[in-house]
């Protein structure tokens, strides 16, 4: 499977163009979750899914999140991506979190 189709095939979550998410406070993982895949259309694979159903709270289901990411990575750099691009959401403590793991990895240069 090319690299392409292996990351589109994850359903990656992002905005469509032209929609604008409302904030809501106190809003559960979960919850934004599900809001970001309705609005775009992805899907989250079902071990993914399933890993996020039986986690305790937001932060185990934010762990998961950032351990999917990593291997996301890990795949797309071994498959030779030229780089990767993060959404952050003005938040920066997972993507330094997913850059730190890749670095430990030797798989980015610091």
């Amino acid at each position: 499977m090319s690299a392409r189709s292996s990351f589109e095939q994850k359903g990656h979550v992002s905005g469509a163009k032209g929609h604008c998410a409302t904030h809501r406070p106190q809003m559960s993982r979960r919850s934004a979750l599900g809001v970001m895949t309705a609005m775009s259309g992805a899907t989250v694979p079902a071990d993914l899914q399933s890993a996020i159903d039986r986690a305790a709270d937001d932060d185990a289901v934010r762990a998961l999140g950032v351990e999917h990411c990593i291997a996301q990575c890990v795949e797309l750099i071994a498959a030779g991506v030229p780089g990767l691009h993060f959404y952050t959401f003005n938040r920066a403590r997972a993507p330094i979190e997913i850059l730190a793991a890749l670095r430990g990895q030797q798989l980015l240069a610091s």
